[in-house]
């Protein structure tokens, strides 16, 4: 017979693989400032096959409101410029023959507002996940009990201890939205 807290525990991992994709998502929306997660997963059509600036070179924030990419091969440059123009990140590409420069503009407030719009979507999206993982333990307990394995209160106990868990991820993506748009809010 399995402790009702192993069930969570087993599923622990789920639940944060959810977190840890929603704070990727949140990474690639801009902000006033430059960082480098804006630009590290646009692919590149290099070398016959698609490939992450991130694999091709590296990717460096001088300045608040700049980001430099400097591919090791000289001979990817134009790949990685029209790469970038092809994304559509709000920011023309500088080619100066050795590195790729964007100049940020500020997001106007519309955009803004936009962007933090999209970080409620997003961390919507993330709690649907929570709520999916919740729906296979509750399988798994509803199997268990069917089949005599979990008793009654041990059902019932499981169910608190699901809440609390449930509870605390949900805390953990409402204040990293909020902190987001905080940021993507700030001018």
């Amino acid at each position: 017979m399995k402790a009702p807290k192993i069930l969570i525990d087993e599923k622990k991992n789920a639940f944060e693989k959810v977190i840890a994709h929603f704070q990727h998502e949140l990474s690639g929306i801009r902000t006033g400032r430059a960082h480098p997660a804006l630009v590290e997963s646009i692919m590149v059509e290099c070398y016959g096959t698609q490939s992450p600036i991130k694999a091709i070179a590296s990717i460096a924030v001088p300045e608040p409101r700049t980001i430099v990419i400097q591919p090791w091969d000289r001979s990817v440059l134009s790949d990685v410029e029209r790469a970038i123009k092809a994304a559509n990140i709000g920011a023309q590409p500088i080619n100066d023959g050795a590195a790729i420069r964007l100049n940020l503009p500020a997001p106007n407030a519309e955009r803004r507002r936009e962007l933090a719009k999209v970080v409620g979507q997003l961390a919507e999206a993330a709690r649907v996940g929570i709520r999916s993982v919740r729906e296979e333990i509750w399988k798994e307990v509803g199997r268990l009990t069917k089949d005599g394995e979990l008793t009654e209160d041990q059902k019932f106990e499981l169910q608190d201890e699901l809440k609390k868990a449930i509870d605390g991820y949900n805390e953990q993506i409402r204040s990293t939205a909020e902190k987001k748009e905080e940021e993507v809010l700030i001018v």
